[in-house]
């Protein structure tokens, strides 16, 4: 959204898993199609969102409509992009509790050794 207008509407998809063979052993979420997956059924239905790293804003809104310009009570969602530019940054933040609990088992263990 932009101010109270609405830029896209993303309609409900159904999609179908499949499980990726190898030693990789992950997912992947394909949109289904009942023509070519006539013997399968859909396993889920969702919103497909395309917010790559390359857009022009940091952040998104995402609002979810009830009806035709109607919204829901606490519908509004903010999704924020993390670039490739900014991602030193969490890995700092996320050392940072392990380097924490170096220096503390580092200093009990000198405590117990004295």
């Amino acid at each position: 959204m932009k101010g109270k207008e609405t830029l896209q509407r993303i309609v409900r998809a159904p999609y179908y898993v499949e499980q990726i063979q190898g030693p990789e052993l992950g997912y992947e979420i394909v949109e289904f199609n009942p023509e070519e997956m006539f013997d399968r059924q859909a396993t889920f239905e969702g919103y497909k969102l395309d917010l790559a790293p390359t857009l022009e804003k940091a952040s998104y809104e995402i609002d979810l409509e009830e009806k035709e310009g109607e919204f829901f009570q606490g519908g509004r969602r903010e999704v924020r992009l993390v670039k490739k530019e900014n991602a030193q940054s969490l890995y700092i933040f996320s050392i940072f509790p392990l380097l924490v609990g170096v220096v503390v088992f580092a200093g009990r263990r000198r405590k117990l050794g004295s």
